[in-house]
């Protein structure tokens, strides 16, 4: 029985899914072989350091929470997406992948020592953002030993590749207490970037037939840089300007994923 692995897959326990394709049981696989297919999941994100960066010259500038060190993870969010690949032997593959996750969100209560030595004297505000969207493009390296588990083929995956993030307006809002008005709620700004992304997995592919394959698999993903820009607006105060943007340097994400894939030969 001729069987070739490869797609992409995610596994609550552990398994990445990129395709990789081998031979099952005693019987040499004919011919290389090329492979499509598509995948979705969810995407768990880390603790990330999205702060403000204060290396520019921006008149307004955020004033640094006493309680929070700016270390927030943005949720779990899905993703779909699809890839392509080529089976180069029983133990290597190949492969393209892209991916678009949304859904994530984030949000961080701040409060201020307006006097230090009074705890009477304090503010407190929150900042919030949604509209958060990642895409990745992949390429992947999938190896594979030549091993059949009850008609599981397992594999290892890394790959690189580059990622375009972007987000909406990130929302600064005032707490009030005793009915006292809100002084300001400011938005600043999203943006959108494009850096460098990694990726790098196991999972297991199980072939139904030389044609079709379904993988499950988990993954570790730096997606890169997600940012905001420099300009603000107050919709309480009316006020407009340049202002501290906020920037993560990496995006860490945990991917369970699952897939399915189409095995196929031009000769």
């Amino acid at each position: 029985m001729k069987l070739k692995a490869i797609s992409i897959a995610a596994l609550c326990v552990g398994f990445n899914s990129l395709a990789i394709a081998g031979a099952m049981g005693n019987v040499a696989p004919s011919a290389p072989k090329f492979y499509i297919g598509a995948e979705g999941g969810a995407s768990i994100s880390l603790s990330t350091h999205f702060a403000p960066d204060l290396g520019g010259r921006e008149p307004l500038r955020i004033i640094a929470p006493s309680n929070t060190d700016w270390n927030r993870d943005f949720g779990i969010g899905g993703f779909g997406g699809a890839f392509i690949g080529y089976q180069y032997n029983p133990n290597v593959a190949v492969q393209f992948t892209w991916d678009y996750r949304s859904g994530y969100d984030y949000f961080l209560h701040a409060s201020y020592a307006v006097i230090p030595t009074d705890p009477n004297f304090y503010l407190e505000d929150h900042f919030e953002a949604d509209d958060i969207d990642v895409q990745t493009f992949l390429f992947d390296l999938i190896l594979k030993p030549t091993v059949n588990w009850g008609g599981f083929v397992p594999y290892v995956k890394g790959g690189i590749g580059f990622a375009y993030n972007q987000m909406g307006n990130l929302r600064n809002v005032q707490h009030t207490f005793s009915g006292n008005t809100i002084t300001y709620d400011t938005r600043i700004h999203g943006d959108s970037a494009t850096s460098f992304a990694w990726d790098a997995g196991v999972g297991a592919d199980y072939f139904f037939n030389e044609k079709i394959s379904i993988g499950l698999g988990y993954r570790f993903v730096d997606a890169g840089t997600l940012r905001t820009e420099n300009s603000f607006f107050d919709v309480v105060s009316g006020d407009a300007g340049l202002i501290t943007p906020f920037e993560t340097k990496h995006l860490f994400l945990n991917e369970f994923v699952a897939s399915v894939a189409y095995h196929f030969d031009f000769a």
